[in-house]
Formats: structure tokens, C-alpha cells, sequence
């Protein structure tokens, strides 16, 4: 399990924190180059290579968004999602599809396995970042 924490400028969420974002890719040349992308823009960032590593570093950052890919080498995104959604320790991560898999029902199976968006690659970095702001939008003030 890779675990990079690194910040650049910080951002904050509503409640002043500096986000946390977990990357999964089984592709190691992904995973880094969203990773310094979310770091020159103010996140914190994990980085996981398989589900099971992205669930184990789920539970132990909770991170605001975790952004993965649908292909994994053990599980596949959509059984990650659904895991960190039915347990309440990690039900409220933000969860982000990366996939250069498109399925005609892609939308209705991440939505039922509890993804907020699903983005098709090659995904700019900009896009990405998009969506990681808008997810971190939707978490309540405390």
C-alpha cells in the first residue's frame, strides 16, 4: 500500500480543513499525475494501486474524495464504492469513477454502488479537478 501525503498551496474545505483526496490506479503513471495535480492545487493525497488497498486507506484517512478507477487488478471500482457506502465509518466519502470503460449501463451501476460521478479517459487534469471541487461543495458545514 502507497500512502503520499504532500500539499501544495492549501485549499479548504467549508470548514477550513486542507481536503484529502485518494487516488486509485493500478497504473502507476495515473495515479502520480493526479496525484501532483491534486497537490499543486492544495490537496492532501493518498495513493492506492488495487481496491483493497484504496478500502484500507479509506478507513484509516477518511478522506473527503477518493477518486478511482473502474478496472482494478483484485476488485473493481463499483465494489469499492459499495463497500465505503455501507459502512458508516466511511459512508460519506465523496466517491469519484475514473474509467476508460464505457458500458451502456456505466451511470445506473455507479449510481447504484453510491458513485457521485462517473468520468470517461483520457480525463484532463482540470476536469478533474472540476469535479473533486464540486464534490467537496456538497459536504456540510458543521
Amino acid at each position: 500500500m502507497s500512502f503520499w501525503i504532500a500539499a501544495g498551496q492549501h485549499t479548504r474545505t467549508p470548514e477550513g480543513r486542507t481536503p484529502v483526496i485518494v487516488v486509485v490506479d493500478d497504473d502507476r503513471d495515473t495515479r502520480e499525475l493526479y496525484r501532483a495535480c491534486f497537490d499543486m492545487s492544495g490537496y492532501l493525497t493518498a495513493e492506492a494501486s488495487t481496491g483493497e488497498e484504496a478500502i484500507a486507506a479509506a478507513k484509516r484517512l477518511l478522506p473527503d474524495v477518493l477518486l478511482t478507477d473502474l478496472i482494478l487488478p483484485d476488485i473493481d471500482g463499483f465494489d469499492v464504492a459499495r463497500r465505503l457506502k455501507e459502512d458508516p465509518t466511511t459512508a460519506g466519502i465523496h466517491v469519484i469513477l475514473l474509467t476508460g470503460y464505457s458500458p451502456d449501463d456505466l451511470l445506473a451501476r455507479a449510481a447504484a454502488a453510491g458513485v457521485e460521478r462517473a468520468l470517461l479517459k483520457p480525463c484532463l487534469p482540470q476536469v478533474m479537478l472540476r469535479e473533486v471541487g464540486r464534490a467537496l461543495k456538497r459536504i456540510p458545514q458543521v
